[in-house]
């Protein structure tokens, strides 16, 4: 084992092994190989988040594990070089894994340390459960919805306009606007400047609704994975993040905002439209259902004492 340094040879050989257990196993879609990226740029460190790799003999890269606020884990064996008929080393790397992340949770002052894995996961459950986890209440939901047929027309309250994030000078707003639309101290500017420079940012899908008075009232960040999209042959488009300031709801924006992106992916070829929210968000899924958003799967998660 080794610490991540933020090397970009370690982020792209992480994100092979990703795709390589994509591939194989029936795992959550979180995270986007994007997503990835921008967790690990060095400059948005500010979040705490921190990575490990796990190597074998020649260098390989077999395993690797991050680590997000609140002590969740996230960890990835190679499907090739873990096999899942090897149980016992699968099981041994999962340990050290686990040993590691429990680790520096306790150094961050946390009791408890928390994974997910998609529903259906037989051998990531098996691999938890053997671990000592047991489930726990959080759900999240991932919903899908074809891009094949018509998406409604968006209608904005009068007064209101869209347009795409004006560049980096309006990060900081942007930010700002984010956390008051969910009662966060995430994201940072740092972690939104990391997602602006990825490659595959495209700011036509950074969407920000304006109040006539010039405010900023909610916001719409969709992506596509091209590299992803290609290397697994997909077609999938994401709505990444969706919310409206308080002073703002209750007039259709979310819906418009929502309504506006799905065009955009679908004008952009896409074939299906993939998010995700927590089991209970009522109000966020009867949303997404009456656009035409259906069930795909659910992500279980589970915890452990540390």
């Amino acid at each position: 084992m080794r610490p991540y340094a933020g090397s970009e040879a370690d982020v792209r050989a992480m994100g092979d092994l990703l795709l390589a257990c994509r591939a194989a196993e029936p795992i959550d879609h979180y995270p986007s190989l994007a997503e990835l990226r921008a967790l690990l740029d060095p400059s948005s460190r500010a979040r705490s988040v921190e990575a490990a790799l796990w190597e074998d003999g020649a260098g390989r890269l077999v395993a690797f594990a991050f680590l997000e606020p609140r002590a969740v884990v996230f960890f990835y064996l190679h499907p090739g070089r873990v096999p899942a008929g090897d149980g016992e080393r699968a099981d041994r790397i999962t340990a050290d894994i686990l040993d590691w992340a429990a680790a520096r949770g306790r150094a961050a002052g946390y009791e408890r340390l928390h994974s997910p894995a998609r529903e259906g996961d037989a051998r990531r459950i098996a691999l938890l459960g053997r671990a000592g986890f047991a489930p726990h209440h959080w759900v999240t939901i991932r919903m899908t919805r074809p891009l094949d047929g018509t998406v409604p027309e968006p209608r904005f309250p009068p007064g209101f306009t869209v347009l795409p994030v004006a560049g980096a000078g309006e990060v900081a707003a942007h930010v700002a606007l984010h956390r008051e639309a969910f009662d966060s101290t995430s994201p940072t500017v740092a972690h939104s400047l990391s997602v602006m420079r990825d490659p595959e940012y495209r700011p036509d899908l950074d969407l920000v609704a304006v109040a006539p008075d010039g405010a900023l009232a909610g916001f719409c960040l969709c992506f596509v994975g091209r590299e992803e999209n290609a290397r697994l042959g997909r077609g999938e488009g994401w709505v990444d993040t969706l919310g409206v300031r308080p002073a703002y709801r209750g007039r259709g924006l979310a819906r418009a905002l929502l309504l506006t992106g799905l065009r955009r992916l679908q004008t952009g070829g896409l074939e299906i439209a993939v998010l995700g929210t927590g089991e209970d968000n009522v109000n966020a899924t009867r949303l997404y259902r009456s656009v035409g958003f259906g069930l795909a799967y659910r992500v279980l998660w589970y915890a452990r004492a540390i």
